[in-house]
């Protein structure tokens, strides 16, 4: 510290000197100062050291608990009620453990998906009471905001023979609602895993290629692009199924280039109004897995969420530091000669 100090006094004692010669020369010297345009990245881990224990069940369908700025939800929503077993969530040292039990698995209505147990971040379009998002994604945005979020999430599924995905659910409404979502709103499906017996909803659209992150690497993947283009009250649904499902591994994914694509599918292929989609607002982000029954009649299989994460990536211009600045100024007036009695800006 005590040389450090010594030195930068001898420093300043050097430039003091060859400054009064050259204010005596009537010489004007500019400093560039080189500022550094640098990623910053600011993440919220949404999966807090907290301990929860849930169970769903025929007889209680949506057990939920909220932490941080999260919700859970077994979310068994097309449960039968004389099914029988149970779906578990345990959070525990901030790692996600969901174990899906059914001997029986009947369906209330259609028989689309059993449920999805899932956790949730925004508005809750289904019903709210979910905690309020991280000032660093205040859910609800317009999607033509949705440029530097990226997802992350490290996982791994145990499936024995049940039909799942297990995928993002995003919803984007015209207004913000906890009341469902109508005609003119988006439910957007990015599968990262799917199996056989489970398809998206709609017809299939076309194929595109858009990076992704996997255990660090960059890659360039394949997805499948399917929508169900809502008619009546019904909403649409716009499902991104990745051609090569990861059953485990770390994906980062930016959610900008799925909105993107999104919107330019929807204004190309179904006639869309571009101006439309961007001004519809992104309210909820949820992520879990979609279930079918199994050949047997049951459905069982597990997954496991280690780490999930919201970053925000922003271009940040730094300042030179005091040693730069000293150094280029140094460098100015000493290795550029300067004739008597003229002003020059030194680059």
């Amino acid at each position: 510290m005590k040389k450090n100090l010594i030195k930068y006094l001898l420093i300043l004692f050097i430039i003091t000197l060859i400054t009064i010669t050259l204010i005596t020369l009537n010489v004007t010297v500019f400093i560039p100062i080189r500022n550094k345009i640098i990623e910053k990245v600011v993440e919220v881990n949404l999966l807090t050291n907290s301990s929860i224990i849930l169970t769903g069940s025929p007889e209680n369908p949506y057990s939920s608990s909220n932490i941080g700025n999260i919700g859970l939800n077994t979310d068994l929503w097309n449960l039968a009620s004389n099914s029988k077993g149970s779906v578990t969530m345990i959070l525990r040292n901030s790692v996600l453990y969901v174990n899906v039990n059914f001997s029986l698995a009947r369906y209330l209505n259609s028989p689309t998906v059993l449920g999805y147990p899932e956790i949730l971040y925004g508005i809750n379009v289904w019903g709210g009471g979910i905690p309020a998002p991280s000032p660093l994604l205040p859910l609800p945005i317009s999607l033509y905001n949705i440029t530097n979020v990226q997802l992350l999430v490290n996982y791994s599924i145990r499936d024995i023979n049940t039909p799942i995905d297990f995928a993002y659910d995003i919803w984007i409404v015209k207004n913000v609602t906890t009341s469902g979502a109508t005609h003119g709103d988006i439910e957007m499906m990015i599968w990262l895993y799917h199996t056989n017996g489970i398809v998206p909803a709609g017809n299939y659209i076309t194929s595109i290629n858009l990076p992704i992150f996997i255990n660090g690497s960059e890659v360039n993947a394949n997805w499948n692009i399917y929508v169900y283009n809502g008619s009546g009250d019904s909403w649409t649904i716009i499902t991104f199924e990745l051609n090569n499902p990861i059953s485990a591994g770390s994906v980062s994914l930016n959610l900008g280039n799925f909105t993107k694509e999104l919107t330019h599918v929807l204004s190309t292929f179904l006639n869309w109004n571009e101006n439309y989609i961007l001004n519809l607002k992104m309210e909820t982000i949820d992520l879990g897995s979609e279930f079918r029954q199994n050949t047997f009649g049951g459905a069982i299989y597990s997954y496991t969420i280690y780490a999930y994460k919201i970053e925000i990536i922003n271009n940040v211009i730094e300042n030179a530091s005091l040693n730069e600045i000293l150094t280029q100024y140094l460098y100015n007036v000493v290795v550029v000669i300067l004739p008597k009695s003229q002003n020059y800006m030194l680059l």
